[in-house]
């Protein structure tokens, strides 16, 4: 049994808020270093996946400047550029976490760890910001939903695995942040309101509970 790595997914493509992930933050950093060095904060190996095309390419400098491997595949079929990734790098177990979640939470992560390790198949949670959460699942699974899937756009991929497989669905204890939060990235809206959460933490390692309780964050119109 290898040890889960993390597979970062991400395309230079929005059409919703051009270039978000090569966007510069207050800190200094651009929104996919900010992602990196959080996830590298977790101590698992971390593999950058896009797709083959072309303006995927601009993400190759930068995971050579963070020591990041890269994965160019299938430009719309995600779950086939995943298992493609995933044997690549020999990998049985994966948490997949998307480039739009720059401030994912590390125990979100941690937990996804724990049950991938515990013999569960696939894993997602509930009552969470979107934002925070990440997804896991095991090879086999994901070999199996390709065979059976009768679809090639798998954008949107989260529903082909419920009620397939040994399955659990996870939660965030510490966190006292409101359901309907969005801290995802795809307007400027977005972009402009985690900016403001992230101000000068370049380590990263931010407290997020903390920082949305302030009241200079609370009263930000989003």
């Amino acid at each position: 049994m290898s040890e889960p790595y993390i597979f970062l997914s991400a395309r230079n493509k929005s059409t919703r808020l051009k270039n978000k992930q090569l966007l510069r933050l207050s800190c200094g950093l651009t929104t996919t270093e900010f992602l990196l060095r959080r996830l590298k904060a977790t101590g698992l190996k971390v593999v950058f996946t896009t797709s083959w095309e072309p303006d995927d390419e601009v993400f190759d400098s930068l995971c050579s400047k963070y020591n990041t491997p890269i994965f160019h595949g299938h430009p719309i079929d995600k779950l086939v550029r995943y298992q493609a990734a995933m044997e690549k790098f020999e990998r049985d177990k994966a948490i997949i976490v998307d480039g739009d979640d720059i401030l994912v939470s590390l125990e979100a992560i941690e937990k996804t760890r724990k049950a991938l390790e515990d013999g569960y198949n696939y894993t997602y949670f509930e009552d969470v910001p979107d934002g925070l959460y990440c997804y896991g699942f095991t090879l086999n699974a994901l070999d199996k939903i390709i065979l059976d899937k009768q679809v090639e756009d798998t954008e949107i991929w989260g529903k082909l695995f419920k009620n397939k497989f040994k399955e659990k669905v996870l939660n965030l204890d510490e966190f006292r942040i409101p359901r309907d939060l969005r801290l995802t990235m795809d307007y400027k809206e977005d972009f402009d309101f985690i900016n403001s959460i992230i101000k000068n933490h370049k380590d990263c390692l931010i407290n997020l509970s903390d920082l949305l309780e302030k009241d200079s964050v609370k009263n930000i119109n989003i």
